[in-house]
């Protein structure tokens, strides 16, 4: 999955990271969290969700505009966004 997920950042000039817990965070992102709970860095910039390790409530939360991506990794997506609230 990682492989995935340094492709989309790449591609998209990703800085952070959502949705992953702080264990399992890509090393590569300049910052991660978890809605509300910061894990390293800020929470600006462009964003790399893992739509399927959102609660319901963050998925409500979530204002996102982006495409969603099949990372190959059992059935998860994730989704690239310029705009994470």
């Amino acid at each position: 999955m990682w492989a995935v997920l340094r492709a989309l950042q790449q591609i998209n000039s990703a800085t952070r990271i959502e949705g992953e817990a702080a264990v399992s965070a890509p090393p590569f992102f300049q910052s991660a969290g978890r809605g509300d709970l910061l894990f390293l860095g800020g929470k600006e910039g462009p964003t790399v969700v893992i739509w399927e390790s959102l609660s319901e409530q963050e998925k409500e939360r979530t204002h996102i505009a982006g495409r969603a991506y099949d990372t190959g990794h059992g059935g998860s997506k994730a989704t690239v966004t310029s705009k994470w609230q």
